[in-house]
């Protein structure tokens, strides 16, 4: 029994196996029908690249591929959204480019996703991004020259260092043979020369940005205005922290012969004052700036016949007036120093001290390249508030600097004497002096007043008693 059950056993046992055997062995006579899903491949090395409201994704197609379409998505602090498309044609790169457009400034999370026809969504392939508007537009500032020099065939100007995201500046200007010209000033350059201008040369510049080296727009700032004559230039620039215009306006100590540019001091040619532009003309002035604070006369109808400068006034080296005066007073010496006197010096002691020409003024803003103490400034409690200023200032090797800005709503809100204090602290002036401000400010170059009338809503130039100048130019020698 138990050998019948061995047998019985033995020959299931061999049979089972059997099967077996010729099971595998038909499977391997079998083709492979083993079916791997196919997989939609994800996007590869996808980059962005900024713009002025929009963004463009660039991202590698494989050579041989069936993807029909595909899907960005993204999200920022603005939002969310999307955008389905028609896979676009590719380059020879196999390189695809969308262009996002109609989004709002901010940092940007984006995912992207290709299908095939059957609907087969690829692996998310995940990037970030920047787009650029009003927010990045509102930081640019044009790039300023800190230098100007006029040679014989055109001017040379020294640019500031530029910000990274400088691309060049832009410049229009008329050459002496009276064509117009377009000059680009790469953002690496610094020592620059417009070719072929006049003896004095205006023009206009503006800079242009790259938020980023790959950015598809290019930002602009305004145009800006200068003019560069023997042995001037000036500029015009915007403050942001006190939201106003200004000019800088640069006087050489000495002309490219070696002779000093003179910066003389005169009174109005009419007891009721003249207004900048009229003195310039009557006296062939190459620049005009306004002076003193006045006192005014009036008749019993309120005519004025009179307008008086106020404090001491000496010009050429004669005591012309010599009023009690509160506020500091301004000295220019015979070579161009500028000094400053307290309240209660007298016209002999300035003279002593070798101002050949003095005028009446607010108070001292720097003096050794540090602010005035707080006990200067509280001299003149209108510092604090914000007006049109006319500052003069100096630099180590005697250059002048004249800050004229604008204020009461003609070019800017003004500036406080803080506020002046900063921007001229910037320039490196060694000294600076608060000369008669609001609408009286004024400034004339070869004619041609560029600082904006400030009374009446912006349509009366002022006459003033006196001014600060600089003698026309005459056989190429500035006098």
């Amino acid at each position: 029994m138990n050998s019948l059950v061995k047998r019985l056993l033995t020959s299931l046992t061999c049979t089972f196996l059997f099967i077996i055997l010729l099971s595998c062995k038909e499977k391997d006579q079998e083709p492979d029908v083993d079916v791997v899903k196919s997989e939609v491949p994800k996007a590869d090395s996808v980059v962005t690249h900024g713009g002025n409201g929009r963004m463009v994704l660039t991202w590698l197609l494989p050579r041989d591929h069936s993807i029909d379409r595909y899907k960005v998505a993204w999200y920022s602090s603005s939002g969310t959204g999307s955008v389905t498309n028609k896979m676009p044609a590719s380059n020879e790169d196999n390189l695809v480019r969308v262009v996002l457009e109609d989004l709002d400034e901010g940092n940007y999370l984006l995912n992207v996703y290709q299908y095939d026809e059957n609907g087969t969504e690829s692996p998310k392939s995940s990037t970030s991004g920047v787009v650029y508007g009003a927010a990045y537009e509102a930081t640019l500032e044009g790039r300023t020259f800190e230098q100007s020099k006029m040679l014989d065939h055109g001017v040379q100007l020294i640019w500031e260092s530029p910000r990274n995201d400088l691309f060049g500046t832009e410049i229009k200007y008329e050459g002496a043979d009276g064509r117009s010209v377009v000059h680009f000033v790469p953002a690496d350059k610094e020592l620059d020369t417009l070719v072929g201008t006049g003896d004095s040369q205006f023009f206009e510049y503006r800079s242009l940005y790259l938020p980023e080296s790959t950015a598809i727009d290019t930002f602009y700032t305004a145009y800006r205005t200068a003019q560069v004559g023997p042995g001037y230039s000036y500029k015009r620039k915007y403050d942001k922290a006190s939201n106003t215009f200004y000019y800088l306006t640069h006087i050489n100590h000495k002309d490219t012969a070696g002779n000093l540019i003179k910066l003389h001091h005169g009174f109005a040619g009419d007891p009721v004052g003249e207004t900048g532009s009229e003195f310039a003309a009557r006296m062939n002035c190459l620049l005009v700036f306004n002076g003193s604070t006045a006192h005014s006369t009036e008749s019993p109808s309120g005519e004025v016949i009179q307008r008086r400068p106020t404090g001491i006034q000496i010009i050429d080296g004669e005591i012309v007036q010599e009023l009690p005066r509160s506020y500091y007073t301004l000295g220019i010496k015979a070579d161009n120093q500028l000094v400053s006197y307290p309240p209660g010096t007298t016209a002999a002691e300035m003279l002593a001290d070798g101002a050949n020409d003095v005028l009446s003024g607010f108070i001292p803003l720097i003096e050794d390249h540090s602010p005035v103490p707080d006990f200067v400034k509280s001299v003149y409690a209108g510092g604090s508030d914000k007006h049109p200023r006319q500052v003069i200032a100096q630099y180590d090797n005697l250059d002048i600097l004249f800050l004229s800005c604008g204020g009461r709503g003609i070019d800017g809100e003004g500036m406080t004497a803080d506020e002046v204090i900063n921007i001229l602290k910037e320039e490196g002036v060694k000294f600076a002096f608060m000369v008669d401000g609001g609408g009286s400010v004024t400034v004339v170059v070869e004619g041609e007043r560029i600082t904006k009338k400030i009374d009446y809503g912006g349509t009366t130039e002022r006459p003033r008693p006196n001014f600060l100048y600089v003698q026309g130019h005459s056989n190429d020698q500035t006098r």
